[in-house]
């Protein structure tokens, strides 16, 4: 009777191998499963950082222009003023410029709009306006009005992060390509030697 439920060694050798390749597969869907997490968060990070970098510039565009218009106000150059602000709004996501004196008279413009009131009503996307001081935090000479078009900045930004993306995507491909052709050279090895060595403890 108990031979009747003999298994096969055919039986118990083709149990390990699928046992064997089942537990490749799943630590390969591990693998490509961390690679995707640690993609994602980099993807994250990266966004962030992109944002985090595009104000830091527009904020440094207000810097310049304060800076540059703190020297024209004090030598009392309209001109040059005027230039300052023509200059400025060519830079990219600029859509206008106001540089006013301490008691708000306006010394030169360039753009529209002037002031958020200006803006469309029906326009979802909001302007950014910011403000930068003229002179010294002690003496305060006259103020400079940046508004920023918003959804173009955050264009820029994801244009710059779609190039990361695909960047991205390249090295993930890299990578699985890598870890299959890893597999299959550990295969062949394995085919090749593994049987020597167990025939060797057979006999």
């Amino acid at each position: 009777m108990s031979a009747m439920y003999k298994v096969s060694p055919n039986i118990l050798a083709i149990g390990r191998l699928l046992s064997k390749r089942l537990l490749r597969l799943a630590i390969a869907a591990l693998l490509v499963f961390s690679i995707m997490q640690v993609w994602s968060g980099a993807v994250l990070q990266s966004q962030q950082r992109l944002l985090l970098h595009s104000q830091q510039l527009l904020r440094l565009t207000v810097e310049q222009t304060a800076h540059e218009a703190t020297r024209y106000l004090r030598n009392n150059d309209a001109q040059s003023l005027t230039q300052l602000a023509d200059d400025t709004i060519q830079r990219p996501g600029v859509m206008s410029v106001v540089i006013r004196d301490r008691n708000g008279e306006q010394l030169a413009l360039a753009g529209y709009p002037t002031s958020l009131l200006d803006w469309p009503a029906h326009q979802q996307q909001q302007p950014l306006t910011l403000l930068g001081e003229l002179g010294t935090r002690d003496q305060v000479e006259g103020y400079v009005q940046i508004i920023f078009d918003q959804q173009q900045i955050v264009h820029q930004s994801d244009s710059a992060l779609q190039d990361l993306i695909s960047q991205g995507r390249i090295l993930l491909l890299l990578a699985v390509l890598a870890g299959v052709f890893i597999m299959l050279g550990f295969n062949r090895v394995r085919d090749r030697y593994w049987p020597v060595a167990e025939n060797d403890k057979k006999s």
